[in-house]
């Protein structure tokens, strides 16, 4: 993604699978104490320890400091298979649907797109599943 004028880069991003949730937070870098912020603040204080989560198995999410971070908050981390994205697929489609999202909404103002992420993620919630037919917002 293309640097932000408040210098954001990534685009952190986490789905709830039962109810296809999406929490995300755009920052300056993707380093694994970034993402173990990222889990305590928009995930752990707001819904509590998840089980388990999974990643894929960038530097960043197989860091000895995240995983000492999750051993701590008793998360078990399930790491996707390499080079093999779909095994991980809910999430990558998730990522697809933001940047889409993003790319509509700020496009004429791509190095602004981090003021558009919280809209993004508003408009996947409100959404009706096609499977469940019902959005995020009534199952949580």
């Amino acid at each position: 993604m293309q640097t932000t004028s408040s210098d954001n880069k990534w685009a952190l991003l986490a789905i709830d699978h039962n109810t296809n949730w999406i929490v995300a937070s755009a920052t300056k870098d993707a380093k694994a104490n970034t993402v173990a912020d990222f889990l305590y603040k928009k995930i752990f204080l707001k819904f509590g320890n998840p089980a388990e989560i999974i990643s894929d198995r960038g530097t960043q999410f197989t860091s000895e400091v995240l995983e000492e971070y999750l051993e701590i908050q008793k998360v078990k981390h399930n790491l996707t298979s390499a080079y093999h994205p779909m095994s991980n697929g809910k999430t990558e489609r998730a990522n697809g649907v933001i940047g889409a999202a993003l790319n509509k909404l700020a496009y004429r103002h791509k190095n602004k797109w981090d003021a558009y992420l919280d809209q993004a993620v508003w408009a996947t919630r409100i959404w009706k599943h096609s499977v469940t037919k019902i959005s995020p917002y009534f199952l949580v």
